[in-house]
């Protein structure tokens, strides 16, 4: 193996290293939290609140846990939350495939809004385009 080789494999397993730990500092405590609220009942009571949204696009109400996981925190913390919840879920691929989409407009919200508040946009009118 040539040192360039060497170099680019080194590179390559230190940056996927970071990687992982970055991914795992955001998803590992949100698949704590949703096990824990879970087991207190939390679940339950936030897919009452958002059962009404979720039935509106033909969704089960556990779906509404991910997606406002999504919105409020990130992607990564939603596949936490999706795989804390995956025992509960039953979901046709229709249905995971519009749970995916309403993922993609409204991921990260608080801090995509505030960059585009500092761009001149104005805040409620593109958080409402996002969420609706």
């Amino acid at each position: 193996m040539t040192r360039a080789m060497q170099r680019y494999v080194f590179d390559l397993i230190n940056r996927s290293q970071k990687l992982f730990i970055t991914l795992m500092k955001v998803m590992l405590p949100v698949m704590i939290i949703v096990r824990i609220a879970e087991e207190f009942g939390a679940i339950k009571v936030a897919s009452d609140l958002l059962t009404p949204v979720m039935s509106l696009i033909g969704l089960p109400a556990e779906a509404g846990l991910i997606w406002a996981t999504c919105a409020l925190v990130s992607m990564y913390g939603a596949v936490g939350a999706f795989i804390g919840l995956s025992a509960h879920l039953d979901m046709t691929a229709a249905q995971l495939s519009a749970l995916c989409a309403m993922m993609l407009f409204a991921h990260g919200l608080p801090v995509e809004q505030a960059i585009v508040k500092r761009a001149g946009a104005s805040l409620i009118a593109t958080t409402a385009l996002r969420v609706g």
